[in-house]
Parts: C-alpha cells; structure tokens; sequence
C-alpha cells in the first residue's frame, strides 16, 4: 500500500497542540497543508476534516483579536465549506461570513478601502441570504465610490485606476431587485424589539448624526435619512444581521428601536449605538430601556462570546461597559439570571466611571470583566 504523503503534515500539527505545546497558529498551518494535500489528491472527506481542524486551530489563536491570521482563517474556511457535506455548509459559512465581514471592516477603519470591498467581494460567496448579498455588495461600491473622494486616494492615479476597475466590477455583480428583494427594512422577519430613549446634547448629537454612515461600527445598509419640522428620522439595516433600526431625534430627545429576530444581534447594535453616541458625547441621560419579544438565555450566547472577545483584545473599556450593561439588561428579562443581571450591571457602571473615551481596558479590569462573562457563558450554555 502505498505511504499516504499527507500524513507528514497531520503529524506535524499534532506535534504543535500535545500536552505541553498550544501554537495554534502554527497547528492550523499544517492542518491547513494537510487539507490541501487531501484535496489536491481527490480525498474530499480528509480534505474537509482537516480544513475543519485548521478552522479550529486558527479561530483559537485569533480570538477576535490576533488579526494577522485572518487570512490563513479564510483560506481554512473556504477550503473547509467547499469540501464539506451538505448539511454542515450552513454553519462554516456563517463563521466565514462573520470573519471576512469583520475583516472587511477593520480594513475599511484602516483606511483601506480597496481592500475592504475585496473582503467584502469575497464574503458575498458565505451570505446567508441573495438580499444580503446584494446589500454587501452596494457596502463594497458605496465604500469605494466614497474613497474616491479622498484627497490621498486622489492623488494616487494607480490607486484610483485599480479602484474604478474594481468598481465595474463590482456593479456587474450586483443582481436585479426581486419583488422579495423589495421589501423596505421595516419588513425583516423581526421577533424582539429594542427600545431606548435618552437625553441628548444637541450640537454633539448633530455631529454625530452626520458622521454616522462613515464611522458608525458596524456595516449598514438601505440609509435612509428623513429632516422635517426639526426632527430627524434615520433607518438602515444591518448587513448579515437580519435586522433593522430606527432611530427619531427631536431636539434634545433621541428614540432608538432595534428589530430582529435575532437577540445576540440585537444586542451587540443596541451596545454599538450607545457606545457611538457616547464617543460623541451625544448621551445627556438614559430615560428608558426595554426589550419586547421572547426568547432563552442561550440565544444570547454569540454575544457574550462576542463580547470575551473584546475583553481578551484590551479593547475600548467603555465599549466593553456598553456590551455587558446591553447582556445585563437581555439577561434580567429573564427571571432565574436577574441577580446575575445585577452583577454585570454594577460592574459595566464602575468600568464606566473608572475609564475617559477613548481607553482600553487595563488588564486587572479585563481579568475581572471576563470571570463574569465566563460565569454567564457557564451558566447560559449548558440550559
């Protein structure tokens, strides 16, 4: 019987995650060469079941915050969901889509926005829906067409060039609106609402409401803005999120409602929003917060992954705050969590205190932040 050739690569990731070795990254190398080796010789099993290794391996090691590996991770994911089965397509492809997504975006923070609509270009492949997918594409040329405005980009002709090529490009992908595709934001399938109201400051709010397409954190799509009579009405919705939100502002008055189906997703914008006003200095004073709608405690468990995420990247202390004050609020929904509810509440108002805009979060704060994240994810996974 012939001697199998990729077995070498096997061997050599093993190696890299025994007993008293965890290189992750380097593991999912070889798992990611295993993979390859398997497929370039017709075994699609092995193929997939070594992509999925290397996905695990890399996914590990990035943690949301070790970004340098997001490409092997890619590459790990694409090959892993194109040999894979069927009926497992749908869950690689959705970690895919969050990953080149999220990829795109720090690209487009970056100031590389040719780059940005290419991820973005590649995440249209991993959409869960063709109305996403035509969402994400008009995100990759309202990016593009936007830079194209820059001075820097500007005065770079090869930039600019290789940016309009991109663009044709991109407009030919883009598909016809369907009658389903016609349907206005305010008709995704929602299941929970979210409503806040809060005081504002004027002038920073006017600052912040203009500034919002281009810097507000996550991906948006379908804006929609409508002045009168001295209000002002935003609508969008949310790439890969199934969700849409408005927010009404009069004055020194701000209504923010959050539609989904979907309460982690919920979640994580309601944290997004409150944590973009707040770094414009918009929030004078919270006057009222609920969520509508049912749902279970492990529904909420994407976002408090989400949100160790952020924790084990020093991420922005105040953000974090924001993240498990929103978990705290789902969470105490629901009876049997309340007092947990109070304790991610106490300890999101004592980040917010400790720490100015702007700070990371110090380690001795991360650490105690995610025991308490850990402790929600114990308590919520397993029911």
């Amino acid at each position: 019987m012939p001697k199998d050739p990729c077995v070498m690569f096997v061997k050599q990731a093993k190696k890299n995650i025994g007993l008293f070795k965890k290189n992750f990254w380097t593991a999912g190398l070889y798992f990611l060469q295993a993979a390859e080796c398997y497929k370039n010789s017709g075994n699609k099993a092995k193929a997939y079941e070594y992509a999925k290794e290397a996905v695990d391996c890399l996914y590990k090691y990035w943690a949301g915050t070790n970004d340098m590996v997001l490409s092997d991770l890619e590459k790990a994911l694409s090959l892993a969901y194109y040999n894979a089965p069927k009926k497992s397509r749908k869950s690689i492809g959705k970690k895919a889509f969050e990953v080149y997504t999220y990829h795109a975006k720090k690209l487009e923070s970056a100031g590389n926005y040719l780059g940005a609509a290419e991820k973005y270009e590649a995440s249209v492949q991993f959409a869960p829906s063709g109305i996403i997918a035509r969402e994400i594409l008009l995100r990759a040329i309202s990016i593009l067409e936007n830079a194209l405005q820059k001075e820097h980009v500007i005065k770079n002709k090869a930039l600019v060039e290789k940016i309009e090529r991109k663009l044709d490009d991109l407009k030919k992908m883009v598909p016809p609106i369907t009658v389903i595709e016609k349907k206005a934001p305010s008709e995704v399938e929602t299941q929970i609402k979210y409503i806040v109201v809060f005081s504002v400051f004027k002038s920073p709010m006017d600052q912040a409401i203009s500034s919002f397409p281009n810097e507000f954190s996550l991906p948006i799509s379908e804006f929609k803005i409508t002045k009168r009579a001295g209000s002002v009405t935003i609508r969008f919705a949310i790439p890969g999120y199934s969700a849409y939100v408005l927010i009404d502002y009069m004055d020194t008055e701000c209504n923010v409602e959050i539609n989904s189906s979907n309460i982690s997703f919920v979640a994580e914008i309601a944290s997004m929003l409150r944590y973009y006003f707040d770094d414009k200095d918009a929030i004078k004073l919270m006057k009222e917060e609920k969520i509508v709608g049912k749902y279970k405690a492990r529904d909420l468990v994407d976002f408090a992954k989400k949100i160790m995420r952020f924790i084990k990247g020093r991420d922005k202390a105040r953000k974090i705050a924001y993240c498990m004050y929103t978990l705290a609020v789902a969470l105490g929904k629901i009876k049997k969590y309340r007092e947990l509810s109070e304790d991610l509440k106490l300890y999101a108002h004592e980040l917010l205190d400790l720490y100015i805009r702007g700070k990371n979060v110090l380690p001795v704060d991360a650490e105690k932040a995610g025991r308490l994240i850990k402790l929600v994810l114990e308590n919520i996974s397993k029911r």
